[in-house]
This record gives structure tokens, sequence and C-alpha cells, in this order.
């Protein structure tokens, strides 16, 4: 009986909205400003809120921004409804900034669409907010009588099996100073050259200790048998010598 008052609901606001062009999309933006929080983290807590959220939420991620989809069909009027979510955020000078709206779209049609009130932006923020610490507990969709159930955020049965974030799944280091810094290219090809300079360096002294180390054992080796030895040169003057004396015999 529940989900059929939620589709009932959804039939009725959509037909009480107008259509709207692209130049009324500031009137349904939210900006937040995030201070020295750093753009990474305020993405990566807007992802965390929506697969918190809800399951049904396809999530592109870029750079800059992230867009969301959920797709609703209207058994009733047999609309098919979409939700886009765009989240905009911006750092510059060691300060973030978010703009969030959204977008209803109808039967994949971009032309008949309208934006949804800044209402439906609060609960989605106080989601976020809860991944940057910022929100201390977990917000819930139906102890908010402002962003109840049937807010486009929230709708969704399938919420309910999901388990609620603990600290855990907060983000760890989330301020612009802590964020690790990347190295240029310069800096990386000098670590390479570094490193392989030391590898060649060793491979090269590797190789000269042991011709050396080889050297010094023949050397042993021949000062230890010398006494021992047979001198080439010796024999030959002796053969040399017995083969004159044959021959003056005769």
């Amino acid at each position: 009986m529940f989900k059929y008052i939620i589709i009932i609901s959804l039939f009725f606001s959509s037909c009480s909205y107008k259509n709207h062009s692209v130049k009324d999309i500031n009137k349904y933006i939210t900006t937040v400003d995030y201070g020295n929080f750093s753009k990474d983290s305020v993405l990566d807590a807007a992802k965390r809120a929506f697969s918190f959220t809800n399951k049904d939420f396809i999530v592109d991620s870029y750079r800059n921004s992230l867009s969301v989809r959920k797709t609703t069909f209207n058994t009733l009027t047999t609309n098919v409804v979409d939700d886009i979510f765009i989240l905009e955020v911006e750092e510059k000078d060691n300060n973030t900034i978010a703009k969030f709206h959204i977008k209803r779209i109808f039967n994949s049609n971009d032309s008949n669409f309208f934006y949804l009130d800044l209402g439906d932006h609060k609960m989605f923020y106080k989601r976020l907010n809860f991944f940057l610490d910022i929100e201390k507990d977990w917000p819930r969709c139906m102890s908010n009588d402002e962003d109840a159930i049937l807010k486009t955020f929230c709708t969704n049965l399938s919420s309910i099996f999901i388990s609620s974030p603990t600290d855990k799944d907060k983000i760890k280091k989330p301020y612009i100073y802590q964020r690790i810094q990347s190295k240029n290219i310069v800096q990386i090809t000098k670590d390479i050259l570094l490193i392989d300079n030391f590898e060649i360096r060793n491979k090269k002294n590797d190789i000269l200790d042991k011709e050396d180390e080889l050297k010094v054992k023949n050397k042993i080796m021949l000062d230890s048998n010398y006494d021992n030895a047979i001198n080439i040169d010796d024999i030959l003057d002796k053969i040399k010598k017995e083969t004159n004396k044959s021959l003056n015999k005769k």
C-alpha cells in the first residue's frame, strides 16, 4: 500500500511543475563554501552520500564534478523519469566552493525537463557533510519533515535496507593542507635518474670488485706454485743442446 502512495504522490508532483529553460538554472542551485576542505574530499564525500543512500544511483565521476542519475518508471503514466544530480566543485586559493542542482527529465527527452526546488538539496548536503565530519550523526530521511521520503534524493524503499555509515566511513585527512603533494615531471625524472645511476654504479663496482678479486686469487695461485713451476725456456734449451751434441758426434 505504501508503495502506491509514493507512486501517486510522484504522479501529482510531476504534474504540478512547469518546464524550465536553461536560463532558469541559477535559481535552483545551492552553493556551499567548504573553506579549506579539499576539492577531492568534497567529491569523495558526495559519492559516499549517494552510495549509502540508494544503490540505484548511477555515478559518473569527473575531475571537478559528479553527474548522478536515478531512473524511475511511473506505472500510472508509463513515464520514465530521470533525475540528474549535478555537483560541481572548484578549489581556488585554498578555498573550495560546491554548487549543486537537480534536473528532472521525462522519457529521455532533454527538452522536456525542469529543475527541482532547493528543498530537495538539504538532505544531500547533510549526508555529504557527515563524511567530512561536519555532521556528527548520520541524517535519516524519515526523521526530517523538510526532506521527507517523498523527496527525490531519498525516494526509494530499498534505502531502508542499506546499512548506515559509521565514523570509520568518514574521510581521513579531508583538508587541503593534508593533501599529499604530487610530483611534477622534472621531479619524477630526477628520481628515476638517481635510481638508475645508483643501480649502474653498484653494478660497475660489483664487476670491478670481482675482476680485482680474480686477479688477486690468480696472483696468489701463481706465487704459491712458482717454486714448483716448470720453466719452458730451460726445457727447450736443453733439447737444443742435446740435439747439437748428437750432430757433432756424427
